[in-house]
């Protein structure tokens, strides 16, 4: 039978035939046979990764007005006190994240479009900017991109799905931000963010954006492994911790977005909508009664 080691526990598949061993090498990823792979298909429904502190694990709030699509948000503290106080002020975050092979997305315009992403908000919760990477759908690779508020979104940088990438986002200068990522930076004008790190909040964000929400499109955007996340001010680096932790959330609120984690700084990611039903076949007109 299928068995796989994954933190002391093995699971077993329904058949009872013996047919591989799958070993935990990171978060969500397994490795047999020299091949790096999610759990296997055939055993999906004995493997259910765990939700990372359950009792902590929220259904978000709403950011703006209009739903978007589903995702799994954390936001860190705003950075607060003098810069050599923790959790400290907040000037960059980085990290690594692997961007999920092809064959783990299913999107497009209509279904969502999924995004990988960093940025936040400057004091006060406005200014909002989002910072990461973009599957492109046709494609079928990734982009770094970058959104800052009220302008168009820049990107660059194409990467081959299945990479694992660092990326950093940071405030440059007051007012203005970048996004960084295998030699790659953009930079653009964001109003309100401050290089002395006081009052800015970062976030982690996957997701899947939809125009208009379908929270049954079948849109998939499986195993996004962030790992290394670390918080940074001008004297301190550490990483993000519980205690820098403001939200931790998922929505939907439901098993449509799984999380697994190995601390607060290290999760992956599985966001999968059902498929769509078909509506009940239209009721048959009756026969036309006979001429009599």
């Amino acid at each position: 039978m299928v068995v796989i080691t994954a933190d002391g526990r093995v699971y077993r598949n329904r058949s009872g035939l013996d047919v591989q061993v799958y070993r935990r090498v990171a978060p969500g990823i397994y490795h047999s046979s020299g091949h790096l792979l999610p759990y296997p298909e055939d055993d999906s429904g004995f493997f259910r990764p765990a939700d990372h502190r359950p009792d902590h694990l929220q259904g978000c709030g709403p950011t703006r007005p209009t739903p978007t699509g589903p995702y799994r948000r954390m936001r860190a503290r705003p950075g607060e006190g003098p810069f050599w106080y923790s959790p400290g002020r907040r000037k960059k975050i980085r990290g690594r994240v692997r961007l999920p092979e092809d064959t783990w997305v299913v999107a497009d315009q209509l279904r969502g479009v999924p995004y990988v992403m960093t940025g936040g908000w400057a004091p006060g919760g406005v200014s909002a900017v989002d910072a990461g990477f973009l599957f492109n759908t046709g494609a079928r690779d990734w982009s770094l991109y970058l959104l800052p508020p009220g302008r168009d979104p820049l990107t660059a940088l194409r990467i081959h799905a299945g990479t694992d990438v660092g990326f950093l986002f940071e405030v440059v200068a007051d007012g203005q931000v970048a996004v960084s990522s295998s030699g790659m930076t953009l930079t653009a004008a964001a109003p309100g963010w401050r290089a002395d790190g006081l009052g800015n909040q970062f976030k982690r964000t996957t997701s899947i954006a939809q125009i208009r929400e379908n929270l049954r499109s079948g849109a998939r955007l499986e195993n996004v492994w962030w790992h290394d996340v670390v918080l940074e001010s001008n004297v301190h680096a550490q990483p993000w911790s519980q205690a820098d932790t403001a939200e931790n959330c998922r929505c939907p609120n439901d098993d449509r977005v799984t999380v697994s984690a190995d601390g607060w700084n290290a999760e992956w990611v599985t966001i999968r909508l059902p498929e769509p039903t078909p509506g009940p076949l239209p009721t048959p007109a009756p026969s036309p009664s006979p001429r009599r």
